[in-house]
C-alpha cells in the first residue's frame, strides 16, 4: 500500500503538470518533449516531493508498514533521476 501511495503521489503531480503545461500534445508526447530538452529529471525531482507530504501523515499516524513503501518508492524515483541526469 506505501508503494502505491509513493507512486501515486509524484505520478498525480506530474499529471498535473502535463494538464498545466501540456497544452495539446498527449502525455506521452509531454513526457519525449521533456526528455529531449533535458528537463525530465527536474520534473520528476520536482514530483518527488509530493512524497514528503504522504511520508509525514503516514509516520504522524505511526503506519510505518506504509513509510517504507514510500521510501522505496522514492528511492526509485531517485534512480531514475540520477541515471536520466547522467546519462550520455
Amino acid at each position: 500500500m506505501g508503494l502505491l501511495l509513493g507512486l501515486l503521489g509524484p505520478g498525480g503531480l506530474l499529471w498535473l503538470l502535463f494538464a498545466w503545461k501540456g497544452g495539446d500534445t498527449s502525455f506521452i508526447d509531454f513526457l519525449a518533449r521533456q526528455n529531449q530538452g533535458r528537463l525530465l529529471a527536474p520534473v520528476l525531482s520536482l514530483c518527488a516531493l509530493a512524497n514528503l507530504g504522504s511520508f509525514w501523515l503516514l509516520i504522524q499516524r505511526q503506519q510505518y508498514d506504509k513509510v517504507k513503501g514510500v521510501i522505496f518508492a522514492t528511492l526509485l524515483l531517485g534512480i531514475t533521476i540520477v541515471f536520466l541526469k547522467f546519462r550520455a
